[in-house]
C-alpha cells in the first residue's frame, strides 16, 4: 500500500523542521567557536537569569528578614556569603536582586527600545526639517549624562521600581534613535524602497514592510549591549536611595548599606559588587559578539 499523500506531506515537513533545528544549532555552535568571549557572556547571562528565576530554591533565608543574633556575621555554612549589618542573608539578597535588575534591565531597554526606534524611523525617513527638529532636541536631552537625566526623572516621579524603568528607558533612548536613523537612512536609499515607492506604497507600509525588519539587526545588538549599562544605571540610582524602596535587595542598596561597615565585614560589599560586575560584563561580551556577527564591517576582523 502506498502512503497517502497527506501522510507524505506531513512526514516531508518534519523532516523539514528537524533540518532546520539541527542547522539552527550547527551555526549556534559555530558561531560560539568562533566567538568565545560572547559564548562567555551568554553563558553568564543565562547563570543570572537561572539564580533570579531560581533563588527561591537556591536560597532557604528570607531576603528581607534579618537574624538579630547574626549581625554582620563572616561567611559559614549557615550564610555562605555572610550577612549585612542588619543580620539579611547576603546570599539570598544577591540572588533576589537579580530578579530586580533583571526587570529593570529588560522593561527599561525595552521602553528606550520603542522610543528611540520610533524617533529614528521617524526622523531618518521624513527628513527635512523634521529631521532637524528631531535631531536638535535630541542633542538637548543627551548634553545631560544619562545617570543625571535619570536621577531627575526618578526624583520628579519618585522613588519607586516602575519610575526606575521609566527614567532608565528615557535617558538611554537618545543614542539608540540616533543609530535607527543612520541605519534608516542608509536603508532608504536602496533600490527596492524605491520600487516600493513608485508603485504606490505608502509611507508607513514601507517603513513597516521594507525599512523596519532590515534596522532590527542594529536594534538588537544596542539593547543587547545597552542591557548592562541598564543595570548599572539602576545600581547607581538604588546606591543614591532613588531605586526600590527598602527593605527592597537591590545591588546599589546593599552597597549603600556596607558603606560604613566595609572596614570590618568586607563581604557585605564584595558580593553585590561582584554581581554587578559579571551582569554588566556579560552583557557586554555577548552585545559585542552580535555587532562582530551582524555588523558587515566588522566580519573577518577578529
Amino acid at each position: 500500500m502506498q502512503a497517502s499523500p497527506a501522510i507524505e506531506s506531513a512526514g516531508t515537513g518534519e523532516l523539514v523542521r528537524s533540518a532546520r533545528k539541527k542547522n539552527v544549532v550547527a551555526r549556534l555552535g559555530r558561531t560560539a567557536v568562533r566567538r568565545p568571549l560572547g559564548a562567555a557572556g551568554a553563558l553568564l547571562i543565562s547563570l543570572l537569569v537561572l539564580a533570579a528565576v531560581l533563588a527561591p530554591v537556591l536560597t532557604v533565608h528570607d531576603p528581607e528578614i534579618g537574624d538579630f543574633l547574626a549581625i554582620s556575621a563572616a561567611p559559614s555554612d549557615e550564610h555562605i556569603m555572610g550577612t549585612d549589618g542588619l543580620g539579611r542573608d547576603i546570599y539570598a539578597r544577591v540572588l533576589y536582586g537579580a530578579r530586580i535588575s533583571l526587570q529593570v534591565g529588560i522593561i527599561a531597554v525595552a521602553i528606550a527600545a520603542t522610543i528611540g526606534t520610533t524617533i529614528g524611523l521617524l526622523s531618518g525617513y521624513l527628513g527635512g526639517w523634521i529631521d532637524s527638529v528631531i535631531q536638535r532636541l535630541l542633542e538637548v536631552v543627551q548634553a545631560f549624562p544619562g545617570l543625571v537625566l535619570a536621577m531627575a526623572l526618578v526624583a520628579g516621579l519618585g522613588p519607586d521600581i516602575k519610575n526606575v524603568m521609566i527614567a532608565v528607558g528615557i535617558a538611554t533612548s537618545p543614542g539608540l534613535a540616533r543609530i535607527v536613523r543612520a541605519s534608516v537612512m542608509g536603508v532608504k536609499a536602496n533600490t527596492y524602497v524605491e520600487a516600493a515607492r513608485s508603485i504606490g506604497a505608502t509611507g508607513p507600509r514601507i517603513v513597516l514592510r521594507h525599512i523596519l525588519p532590515n534596522v532590527t539587526a542594529p536594534i538588537i545588538v544596542v539593547a543587547t549591549a545597552g542591557l548592562g549599562g541598564a543595570i548599572l544605571v539602576e545600581a547607581s540610582l538604588s546606591f543614591l536611595g532613588l531605586g526600590p524602596p527598602p527593605p527592597a535587595p537591590s545591588w546599589g542598596s546593599m552597597l549603600n548599606d556596607s558603606r560604613l561597615a566595609v572596614g570590618v565585614a568586607w563581604w557585605s560589599a564584595v558580593y553585590p559588587g561582584i554581581a554587578i560586575s559579571l551582569a554588566v560584563f556579560g552583557f557586554n561580551l555577548l552585545g559585542d559578539a552580535l555587532r562582530d556577527v551582524w555588523d558587515p564591517r566588522l566580519r573577518g576582523t577578529r
